[in-house]
């Protein structure tokens, strides 16, 4: 984006930027005092109300609405740091009720503030002059360096001609771990200008914590600031002996069956009962947009929680869950009992109003589990991942692991046994590629799990469209079509746009194809009828082509026939 706005010489100026969702307060009903009346909100009231979740409303509001506040400064800050770029408009500060319910501002409908953020704090990074930072990442080990790039975009009514930055780091008790002055000089306004680079080491910090890092033009009301976390760098979590870790249902369920502590992170889940987890909230409209992916709200947490007394956090989601988020799943949780809580919620839209939990607990017979859906075993390079799952260990150790809530097998089924490609394996499939990536072969793409997929190489020379896979049967049967679930990991690197299905009784001949067409642009499971059932032993199908044009790759989790007239 820098080296496009950089490279014209147009103004380029954002339109309707941000557009992060806040939950509907229904403290807003009541100001609606003349001929119209919020039944859109009365609708979504009276939905949770019947979901058993209308106590949670007014946490829902408060940690969405500081979620979309710092995903606003995040985008603000983002725009004034490109070079070039001329200027943007919000959708606007207020929200827009009758536009299918979008409550993107950070006032509602009748210019009154939410109470998330101050006009003084706003215009610290929305202002005529606002103070910058460039940053690799939001997260450390505290035996690392803090480097950033600081700059400045300037656009008051004269230069400012003897400019002095300062920078400091303070932990949450306000004390300082580094500070240091950048060199004096002059700030044209009218355009971005570099400060220089700060550089620390966080080794003196108080592990884990949260930091805060500002930025400012000593001698003036000009000051930014940003957090970061830092975490112990020796950190190896160690699993208690006593408890069983596991990624497979069975071995959980036959676990708890003995009456053992079970931590399990699930491998393989139901489509239908979860959703890949994802950072980023909703845009604009759940009602407009219902299939975004996975169309959520951030998280909901107790920091005071025995699972998160080891990793600092609000009870909302921040940049510290940003790779956590990037790599979990979600588990619709409606079928708990009413009172049922996760340890750790993700608030779903409004639209919707699933009950979803990301770590949850309960008992099960004589047995107790704990559930959970970061991706924690496969992250420890990551020092936030690494710090949850020891904090996650010691909990489960410790004493106040004492899930009450019975949560039956049958419930936990649905959840974990996944419900795909049985029709290939009633009749004995076997499947091959033209091509395949290592550990991404064709056999997972009738695997009955979801979670994992066939995907064609990418590194150069990657193999080009088409691509096909063959699947032979045991035996004749009679198709009527079959059924393609893209991959099931945020990614649509691979997913099939253009198709085209082959039968042959021998595998040799196949004739003209017996369906061809298109997939939407979704990671929904698509359906593909023939004109009429015919009877074949085997079936081929091509990927003709993506929906991105630069990278000839194809995936699929699962493939399998609709048999029968």
């Amino acid at each position: 984006m820098h080296d496009i706005v950089a490279s014209d010489r147009r103004p380029i100026i954002g339109h309707e930027i941000g557009q992060w969702m806040y939950f509907p307060d229904f403290n807003e009903i009541k100001k609606y005092t003349g001929v119209m009346a919020a039944k859109n909100f009365e609708m979504i009231r009276d939905d949770l109300e019947k979901k058993h979740l209308l106590a949670l409303a007014p946490k829902f509001v408060a940690a969405s609405g500081k979620f979309a506040t710092l995903l606003y400064k995040e985008e603000i800050e983002v725009l004034l740091r490109t070079p070039g770029y001329a200027g943007f408009s919000l959708l606007d500060l207020h929200d827009y009720p009758t536009q299918g319910t979008a409550l993107v501002g950070p006032l509602d409908p009748f210019w009154d503030s939410k109470g998330f953020v101050t006009p003084g704090t706003f215009r610290r990074y929305c202002g005529p002059t606002v103070p910058l930072l460039r940053m690799p990442k939001r997260t450390y080990s505290s035996d690392e360096a803090f480097e950033a790039t600081a700059e400045i975009a300037h656009s008051g009514a004269t230069d400012l001609p003897n400019a002095q930055p300062v920078w400091a780091i303070k932990d949450e008790r306000r004390r300082e771990v580094a500070s240091g002055k950048l060199p004096g000089l002059r700030v044209p306004t009218g355009r971005l200008t570099a400060l220089g680079t700060i550089k620390s080491s966080l080794a003196s910090a108080h592990v884990p914590g949260k930091l805060t890092v500002t930025v400012s033009l000593q001698g003036t009301k000009f000051v930014n600031d940003w957090e970061i976390w830092v975490y112990p760098a020796n950190v190896t979590p160690t699993a208690p002996a006593d408890v069983v870790f596991c990624e497979k249902w069975p071995e959980a369920k036959s676990a708890l069956a003995e009456g053992k502590k079970v931590v399990f992170f699930p491998h393989a889940t139901d489509p239908a009962q979860s959703m890949r987890g994802r950072f980023l909230p909703v845009f604009w409209s759940p009602v407009w947009f219902p299939d975004q992916k996975p169309n959520t709200m951030g998280l909901l947490c107790d920091p005071q929680h025995p699972l998160l007394k080891q990793f600092p956090t609000e009870f909302y989601s921040n940049w510290q869950w940003y790779e956590l988020m990037q790599r979990s799943r979600l588990f619709i949780l409606d079928d708990t009992p009413s009172g049922y809580r996760p340890l750790m919620q993700v608030i779903d839209n409004f639209a919707r109003n699933h009950k979803l939990g990301v770590v949850f607990e309960g008992r099960v017979g004589s047995g107790q589990l704990l559930v959970c859906g970061f991706d924690l075993p496969n992250m420890t390079k990551d020092p936030a991942a690494r710090q949850l799952l020891s904090g996650l260990y010691s909990y489960v150790r410790s004493t106040a692991f004492k899930p009450t809530q019975e949560l039956g097998v049958g419930l936990l089924d649905k959840l974990f046994v996944p419900k795909f490609a049985s029709k290939l394996q009633e009749l004995g499939a076997k499947i091959r590629a033209d091509s395949q990536a290592p550990d991404y072969g064709a056999e997972q793409a009738i695997d009955r799990d979801p979670n994992t997929m066939w995907h064609t190489p990418w590194d150069e020379p990657a193999p080009r469209f088409p691509h096909e896979l063959v699947i032979e049967l045991a035996k004749p049967a009679k198709l009527a079509g079959l059924t393609c679930l893209p991959r099931q990991d945020n990614n649509r690197n691979g997913w099939i746009k253009e198709y085209a299905v082959y039968t042959s009784a021998d595998g040799k001949n196949w004739g003209e194809p017996v369906a061809e067409g298109a997939f939407k642009p979704n990671a929904e499971l698509h359906a593909v009828r023939f004109a009429h059932p015919l009877e074949a032993q085997f079936l081929r199908f091509v990927a003709v082509s993506s929906f991105d044009p630069s990278r000839p790759y194809a995936s699929l989790a699962e493939l399998d026939v609709i048999t029968g007239d």
